[in-house]
């Protein structure tokens, strides 16, 4: 096992392109998640509709008074964090497509009750590091893996397992490049922050788990892919596109309101959102939502791989 990794590094170094645009974009994601979390300590930039001008700006909330309703298109576009019509009973309507929680945060501020153990930041710092890494880890995966698929394509596996080294071995050693290829650098570079006195949000045995689950999901995905596909290009377009939208999706870059609307069920139903509802849990101490966010992710991986050995039997069978 150990000789398949030394071999897909060497063969890395050889094609180092992708994989090194990958690995920057990934160390960068950590650094501007850490940057967007130490500005995360207001609560935006608001409209108002109102007769009145009830409200001055702050350093925790810049006010805007409009004179019509805000598109929610505007909304979207983050011109505003959120749309609020004071009506002429004193009652406030919050409109944004922010969290539930942001809302509440928001409407709480403005009646002059803040105190929500949310006002500070709407997401942590741990959440937001997961949420910006997760979609590059993804991405890292399929570029590792397309060794695997070269191999599949090219026919060279069949002359590799010809030698004293068995599928399993050589299976379990392009897993475990991968994965450790994703996981040390970002944990070096959340190390080398820690080291410098950045608030990085969880402990580095946190991350390293947290990574470890990632990138298990990633390189059972990205395993699965090149199985699938005869070519292991048409596997990195397909499971790069995946990526993107499944981290949109889950609210990898920015929280996402929870309307019960298709999207949202959708969202449920994808490990990346589990992973981000996994971090968030043990950021609030919740260690049984954890443990049922961890499972989930878990579960996804046991599929994918199982999925991919499957189809790699069917190959195989039929002289592919």
């Amino acid at each position: 096992m150990i000789t398949i990794m030394k071999q897909a590094f060497v063969r890395l170094k050889r094609e180092k392109g992708s994989a090194v645009v990958y690995l920057v974009l990934s160390i960068a994601a950590i650094f501007v998640a850490l940057y967007v979390s130490s500005l995360n300590t207001s609560l935006g930039s608001i409209a108002v509709q109102s007769e009145q001008h009830i409200w001055k700006s702050s350093d925790t909330l810049r006010v805007t008074y409009v004179k019509e309703a805000v598109a929610k298109s505007r909304l979207v576009a983050q011109e505003y964090d959120a749309f609020v019509q004071v009506h002429k009973d004193g009652s406030l309507s919050v409109t944004s497509v922010k969290s539930d929680a942001f809302k509440q945060d928001l409407n709480n501020a403005l009646q002059g009750q803040i105190g929500s153990s949310q006002h500070k930041k709407q997401r942590g710092v741990g959440t937001c590091v997961i949420g910006f890494v997760m979609m590059f880890a993804i991405m890292q995966s399929l570029v590792y893996m397309m060794q695997y698929g070269e191999d599949k394509e090219l026919r060279r596996m069949e002359r590799i397992l010809l030698s004293p080294i068995t599928f399993s071995t050589y299976l379990g050693g392009m897993i475990l490049f991968t994965m450790l290829s994703v996981i040390l650098p970002a944990l070096l570079t959340l190390a080398v922050c820690c080291i410098v006195g950045i608030d990085i949000g969880f402990s580095l045995a946190v991350y390293a788990g947290l990574l470890f689950v990632l990138s298990l999901f990633a390189t059972a995905f990205a395993l699965f892919l090149n199985t699938l596909f005869a070519q292991k290009d048409t596997a990195n377009m397909l499971g790069s596109a995946l990526a993107v939208l499944a981290s949109i999706i889950s609210g990898g870059f920015y929280e996402v309101a929870n309307e019960g609307g298709i999207l949202d069920t959708i969202a449920s139903m994808l490990p990346t959102k589990a992973v981000l509802q996994l971090s968030e849990s043990l950021e609030a101490g919740l260690t049984s939502q954890a443990v049922e966010h961890l499972v989930f992710v878990l579960l996804w991986a046991v599929i994918l791989f199982g999925a991919a050995l499957f189809v790699q039997h069917v190959h195989k069978r039929a002289g592919n």
